[in-house]
């Protein structure tokens, strides 16, 4: 439920950043920013092997990670604003 009331307000945080006059790219890279940076300092604290990833899974983490996500952001974005 919490996941879910998260998301659905994400579209009121949109539609007030770019109302400042942030581009949807900013918003998506601060978003994505900050959301790595807690992860990072979680597992950092927790465990520092989870940082270890294999070479062959480095494509399938790139492509779904980073380009993945980036798309969807960037379209949901656009869709809201």
């Amino acid at each position: 439920m919490l996941a879910g009331l998260m998301w659905g307000s994400r579209g009121l945080f949109i539609r007030q950043l770019s109302s400042f006059g942030l581009n949807n790219y900013v918003t998506i890279f601060g978003r994505m920013f900050s959301a790595a940076l807690f992860l990072g300092l979680i597992f950092l604290i927790k465990d520092p092997r989870l940082f270890k990833v294999s070479y062959k899974d480095w494509t399938l983490m790139i492509g779904s990670g980073v380009i993945g996500m980036g798309i969807i952001n960037v379209f949901y974005n656009i869709a809201i604003i």
